[in-house]
Formats: C-alpha cells, sequence, structure tokens
C-alpha cells in the first residue's frame, strides 16, 4: 500500500490518503449512531478526555518520530549525492594536472556514472548497491593507483585526487544507506495502529448534532493523515512523487 501511494502523484497521492481516513472516519461515527444513541455516547465525553489523553501523545510521538525519520533521511540522501558529485567535479579539474593519465581516468569516472545513472538509481530503490557499479568503481581505483606522477606537480595532483576519490566512495556509501530504512516496515506498521485508534477513539463519543460531530471527526482526520502522507512522501528519496532524479549525474556526465 505504501508502494502504490509513492508512485502516485501528489495532486492524487494527497487526496487518496486523507479521502480513505474520512471516509473511515464518517462510517464508523455513522455506525456507532445507529448502535448506541446520542445520549449514552455523550456520556463518554466526560471522561473520555481524562481517561485516554495519553493515547494523543502515543499517536503524536509516533507521527513526529515517523515524519523525522523520513525528513531526516530524505536530506541526507541529497546531501551525500552533492558531496559526491562535487568530489567528481573537482577530480575532473585536477585531471588537467595529469595529462598523461587523463583520458583512462576521465573514462573510467564516465563508466562510474553511467552505471549510478542506468544501473545502481534502480537498484537504490531496494536500498542494494549495484554490482556492476561496484565493479566500476574498482576499476576507476585501480586506473586510479597505477598511474605514474612524474614530477613534482603531479605527485601532488595524485595524492589530491585520490582524497578526492575516497570522498566519492564513502558519499556513496552513505546515499545507498539512506536510500530506504531497515526499520521502514515496522514504522509504518506502528503508524498505521496509531492512526486506527486515533480515527476509531472519535467514535466511542457524541453529539446531538451528528453534522458537528461528522464535521470535527473529519477535521481530525485530515490533519492526521496529512502527516502520514507527508511521511510516506519523505519516506523514499527516490520511490515517491517528490523523489530525487539522477540529473546531476546526466549532467555531470555530459
Amino acid at each position: 500500500m505504501i508502494s502504490f501511494i509513492q508512485t502516485l502523484p501528489v495532486f492524487l497521492g494527497l487526496p487518496l490518503v486523507i479521502g480513505s481516513g474520512i471516509l473511515l472516519t464518517l462510517l464508523g461515527t455513522l455506525v456507532a449512531g445507529t448502535l448506541f444513541t446520542p445520549a449514552e455516547l455523550i456520556e463518554n465525553n466526560a471522561v473520555g478526555g481524562f481517561k485516554f489523553a495519553f493515547l494523543a501523545q502515543i499517536v503524536a510521538a509516533l507521527l513526529a518520530f515517523s515524519l523525522v525519520d523520513s525528513a531526516t533521511r530524505f536530506v541526507s540522501f541529497q546531501f551525500r549525492c552533492d558531496r559526491e558529485l562535487a568530489a567528481i567535479s573537482l577530480m575532473q579539474k585536477v585531471e588537467n594536472f595529469l595529462p598523461v593519465e587523463a583520458s583512462r581516468l576521465r573514462l573510467a569516472e564516465s563508466e562510474y556514472l553511467k552505471s549510478v545513472i542506468n544501473d545502481e538509481w534502480s537498484k537504490m530503490r531496494e536500498g542494494k548497491q549495484s554490482e556492476g557499479t561496484t565493479k566500476a568503481l574498482e576499476d576507476w581505483y585501480a586506473k586510479a593507483m597505477a598511474t605514474t606522477p612524474r614530477n613534482d606537480q603531479e605527485r601532488l595532483a595524485l595524492s589530491q585526487y585520490m582524497r578526492l576519490f575516497a570522498e566519492v566512495v564513502i558519499n556513496r556509501t552513505g546515499r545507498i544507506s539512506d536510500s530506504t530504512s531497515p526499520f521502514e516496515n515496522l514504522i509504518w506498521l506502528s503508524v498505521g495502529i496509531a492512526v486506527i485508534i486515533t480515527i476509531a477513539f472519535n467514535w466511542f463519543f457524541g453529539s446531538y448534532n451528528l453534522l458537528t460531530q461528522l464535521a470535527m471527526g473529519a477535521l481530525l482526520t485530515t490533519g492526521v493523515m496529512t502527516l502520514v502522507y507527508l511521511s510516506v512522501v519523505l519516506a523514499s528519496p527516490i520511490n515517491s512523487p517528490i523523489g530525487i532524479l539522477p540529473t546531476s549525474y546526466i549532467t555531470l556526465l555530459q
């Protein structure tokens, strides 16, 4: 279900999530209204807020945790990509001071970028690295290590080049790690249970004006489901309607 929502554009996914929550709220309220009289439900109003206030705190904590976790990984993924791209961009400039080796280093670098764009980006949807991209990175490293500087300028350039190469390796590992969460299924199970409890909780309280009760339930559900949707679209830096594309990698390759 989460994966399906992430495939939808925002103008479809957001109404679907909010609408399904509101529909559940309205149906439950109407069913409760047929099983109990308004007077019977209103009796719960006097004690419900005091005895069950802790439920609101639990739900708020779970939603806050999921939202912060999702947003942190999303931003971290973008940061890792930017750092990796910045390192490769600087390496391209340093290559100008290694004239004998520049052509084969640029070729290895291009193969790595192509593999990231065409293979690894899709693998990261499952939180996995691409074996082909790993091989391309290893080949690039081997060519860099085989470089023999002829003078002090080239030795300094090679030293800087290898330092930047380490940045590429570190940030590649980071973006793969940030592409998914190992606790994602557990988080969504907890959030789903919390949302159901939040919606169902309102069924046990009443008002003599049914329209008022339905409206208040719909407003509460709208707020909760909006936060849930925001967590869903931020949960995956790739599998979401606002996901990050390898556009910058394509630009650097060109």
